[in-house]
């Protein structure tokens, strides 16, 4: 479905209250904008999608949405925006599914805006802890995301002396504790 398509569907599915159709649209064609590099398209249908999540009152699409919504606005540069996104993705998501295949992109995401605020310890322990959360057989548009991602690192990183530490600290973490050091100081 082409993007111009979905903005002509999205009225009619929730006029019809087909809220499930809303973010089953949204999601898919914001993530494609993602790998597009269109973040502010990308931001726009998470944003709506995310919407249609909280009046379906479904925990686990929200997280989902604010996770994609958290990776538009990390690439626009809005950090800010960002990490509160990936934070209420991994507070939704806790208790419920630790395991949830988007929890890694949020530890990366947060990795970064750690990095961009000078917490170099922290962006390693959380950018180990990502990559050892990280399960294979994601999808092809997910690995460009996730490679692009993991891109910003060095750029927030500068050198990577000190980083030692904080990937065997990380890696070692199970989902749960891995989203309470993400949950601690964020």
């Amino acid at each position: 479905m082409t993007a111009r398509r979905a903005r002509q569907a999205i009225p009619r599915l929730i006029h019809m209250g087909y809220l499930d159709q809303v973010t089953g649209v949204a999601s898919p064609v914001g993530y494609v904008g993602l790998t597009e590099r269109c973040y502010r398209e990308a931001r726009d249908w998470f944003e709506q999608g995310l919407l249609a999540a909280r009046r379906l009152h479904d925990p686990m699409r929200e997280a989902g949405l604010r996770t994609n919504l958290g990776l538009a606005q990390l690439f626009l540069d809005e950090t800010q925006a960002a990490q509160t996104s990936f934070v209420d993705a991994l507070r939704l998501v806790r208790k419920r599914d630790p395991d949830a295949p988007f929890v890694p992109k949020c530890l990366l995401g947060l990795a970064v805006v750690a990095g961009r605020v000078g917490d170099r310890n922290r962006s390693a322990r959380l950018a180990a802890t990502a990559e050892a959360q990280l399960r294979p057989g994601n999808a092809t548009a997910e690995d460009v995301v996730w490679r692009r991602l993991r891109g910003l690192l060095p750029e927030v990183a500068g050198n990577r002396e000190g980083w030692d530490v904080g990937d065997h600290a990380g890696a070692a973490l199970d989902p749960r504790a891995a989203i309470d050091t993400a949950l601690a100081t964020s």
